[in-house]
């Protein structure tokens, strides 16, 4: 009877230790449960470079990182993507791979693209008010452009450089943290000899004139314009004469009854002449020509021209000082005109780049 109750004694005891067990067990597993559902990766989805590397952890609601033994990570494309035991992610080659960890029987996912990126030019040579045009390739992302020296070369956000004056600058693309640089070099722009600029500025012209300008009586083509200025009529033209290859610059003045009218030639491609002829014809009292010469090369705008008159018979001096006088003025009003009409017709030069060097 003694030898019954202890063994009663004995399976009530170790009953009761098996259920304080379960109890325990079960108290401990519910917090790690409830934990496991409240843990997030700390990136969903990843964009890397190729050779960058990035550390992935398991955190918990607050953002602390989780670590547990038990953890595995994988990666679904090695070659694209590899990771380590601790979460490293390291970008082997472009492409996409999906980074995995299992904790707590709960699967947790990074979706990671590798990326190449590379810059289309690695050098480029400008010259000075010269462009060129910067690419990332091989990338989605949006690069943050940069110039090293903008007093030489400076960058816009989509990546066009512009050449500002002679040097070296380097125009770096930031992808992601990585830099990616072209070097870019500028160099002056050699002024053409000013013969030789004359020279194009006047073949430009003829060629224009030979498209759109309108034949006169002796078969020639010439343009023009005509605007009426305080109470006056003016007309400015410029014709160009095939068979002498020379250019008549024309401009004449009506009002107050009376009449004068202004020519200048210029040669299409004899650049070295500086003295020019100019020829004012008057039409009031017996009618009466001034003529004068201009340096083209020295010539500044609002400068007086000195005329004479050719035939000083009719009219006391007085008279023929007045007269060149006005002469003078009509050609600075020729030079304003054909100025105009250079710039309404859209030509494409001035009268600076036809060879009068120095008026601005």
């Amino acid at each position: 009877m003694k030898q019954f109750k202890r063994h009663i004694s004995l399976w009530l005891a170790f009953v009761m230790l098996s259920c304080s067990l379960a109890v325990g067990a079960s108290a401990a597993s519910a917090p790690m449960t409830a934990q496991a559902a409240a843990l997030r990766i700390s990136k969903k989805k990843l964009v890397l470079n190729k050779g960058n590397t990035y550390q992935l952890s398991i955190c918990d609601t607050e953002g602390d990182e989780v670590w547990d033994w038990d953890m595995v990570w994988r990666s679904s494309n090695p070659a694209v993507a590899k990771v380590d035991y601790s979460g490293e992610v390291m970008a082997r080659k472009a492409g996409k791979a999906k980074i995995t960890v299992e904790l707590e029987r709960r699967v947790y996912t990074c979706n990671v693209t590798v990326e190449a990126p590379k810059i289309n030019k690695k050098k480029a040579t400008l010259k000075v008010g010269g462009t060129c045009q910067l690419k990332m390739k091989n990338t989605r992302q949006k690069p943050r452009w940069t110039s090293s020296n903008r007093k030489v070369a400076t960058v816009s956000a989509k990546g066009k450089v512009s050449a500002k004056k002679a040097g070296t600058a380097r125009v770096s693309a930031t992808v992601n943290g990585d830099k990616f640089t072209c070097k870019v070099t500028v160099k002056a722009v050699k002024p053409k000899s000013s013969g030789t600029a004359a020279k194009a500025a006047r073949e430009k012209l003829k060629k224009y004139i030979a498209a759109h300008g309108v034949t006169n009586s002796d078969g020639n083509k010439f343009i023009k314009v005509a605007h009426w200025v305080r109470g006056h009529y003016n007309q400015f033209a410029i014709i160009y004469d095939r068979g002498k290859k020379e250019f008549t610059f024309v401009v004449s003045n009506e009002g107050d009854g009376n009449e004068a009218a202004l020519q200048m030639i210029l040669p299409d491609r004899d650049t070295t002449y500086s003295a020019v002829k100019c020829a004012v014809v008057f039409s009031f009292g017996e009618g009466f020509v001034a003529e004068g010469t201009v340096n083209i090369k020295t010539y500044t705008k609002g400068a007086n021209i000195s005329f004479r008159i050719t035939d000083p018979t009719y009219y006391p001096p007085e008279t023929y000082n007045a007269a060149a006088n006005l002469a003078s003025t009509i050609f600075k009003l020729g030079m304003a005109g054909w100025e105009l009409l250079l710039l309404e017709k859209k030509v494409g030069v001035t009268m600076n780049d036809l060879g009068f060097s120095a008026y601005h």
